[in-house]
């Protein structure tokens, strides 16, 4: 049996592997193509650039890298927000974060939170 779990693990791990390995290979045909349009579009003057104007050419493309990903970041967290459910305690209502903040149940209604989830109404 464990010898069993071991093969799969490893046959886990090469599926993995080949992914990663198409994957890259997507990448560098894209990077191929962008270098080819690079050289349609500019000619050799790319690699003429003083290395300070590529150095703040790249200081910018990292902005625009961090921009992108918080419009996209911003885009993941409005769906989440959409599909979001609160866990309430079926005893008293609260959330975890306000049964922390007003520490827990009642007493009288019950000591232990008893969660389901429920959706954000």
């Amino acid at each position: 049996m464990e010898r069993e779990r071991e093969l799969e693990r490893e046959r886990e791990r090469e599926r993995g592997l080949e992914r990663e390995r198409m994957s890259r290979e997507r990448f560098l045909e894209l990077l191929d193509k962008r270098l080819d349009q690079g050289a349609k579009e500019y000619g050799e003057r790319s690699f003429e650039r003083p290395e300070r104007e590529l150095l703040e050419e790249l200081q910018l493309e990292c902005l625009d890298l961090a921009g992108w990903g918080y419009i996209l970041w911003e885009r993941i967290e409005r769906v989440k927000n959409k599909t979001a459910v609160t866990l309430r305690c079926d005893v008293c209502g609260l959330t975890p974060t306000e049964a922390a903040g007003r520490g827990g149940c009642d007493p009288k209604r019950g000591s232990t939170h008893c969660w389901s989830a429920r959706r954000r109404a």
